[in-house]
């Protein structure tokens, strides 16, 4: 009888103790992972918006941490029979943050390039982030606008643009050189970190020589 009662009190000892670490580990385990929601500010970056039966929806803004995919799960925009998607930009925000932080040497141009850039003067540099397929025309802009000595910038996430990039310089009067650029985010997977690759960036940088040259 003693003997049953030693080991039953043995196994409640046992039972106890791991109930008591299960307890305390899944407490720190707990405070460690608790989740902090933050208010976010209104956009202070300019802020596009899909044009969708003649209406503006599916806002799309800049957020200051990494969101996940179900942050986006609501915002599928229908293409229209030509799939083309047309995106709206604020021009008017942009305006606002002029404004807001007193910046007296910026002109915003309402057009899509190259329209617009025919009354511009001579230009000490031209970045290019995008040509949406007009390329051509732009280069021909540049090329006209940029004084001798100065810089082009020309920048693109996909080959077939980075290909592109350098049709367009070769036969223009222009020294160049290219870059490829790739950043990885860590990730935290158990006690261990990953890295997880970004897609990488073409950047090209060209300075306008006197032609002939």
């Amino acid at each position: 009888m003693n003997k049953a009662i030693k080991k039953f009190a043995i196994l409640a000892g046992i039972f106890l103790a791991a109930a008591g670490i299960y307890f305390f580990t899944s407490l720190n385990n707990m405070e460690q992972s608790e989740t902090v929601y933050t208010v976010m500010d209104a956009p202070e970056l300019p802020v596009i918006e899909a044009e969708l039966f003649e209406d503006q929806a599916n806002r799309l803004v800049g957020y200051t941490q990494d969101m996940g995919n179900e942050v986006a799960r609501d915002s599928l925009t229908i293409l229209p029979e030509d799939r083309q998607l047309k995106l709206g930009l604020r021009i008017d925000l942009i305006n606002e943050n002029i404004k807001k932080f007193n910046v007296n040497n910026m002109t915003v141009i309402k057009s899509k390039a190259p329209e617009g850039m025919e009354e511009l003067p001579e230009l000490d540099a031209v970045i290019i982030g995008g040509s949406a397929g007009g390329m051509t025309g732009i280069m021909d802009e540049a090329q006209r606008l940029l004084k001798v000595g100065g810089r082009l910038v020309v920048t693109a996430v996909t080959m077939e643009t980075g290909y592109t990039i350098l049709k367009e310089l070769k036969g223009r009067p222009f020294t160049y050189e290219g870059y490829q650029m790739s950043i990885s985010r860590y990730r935290k997977a158990g006690p261990y970190h990953l890295l997880d690759p970004l897609s990488p960036i073409f950047i090209v940088s060209a300075t306008r020589i006197a032609e002939g040259e």
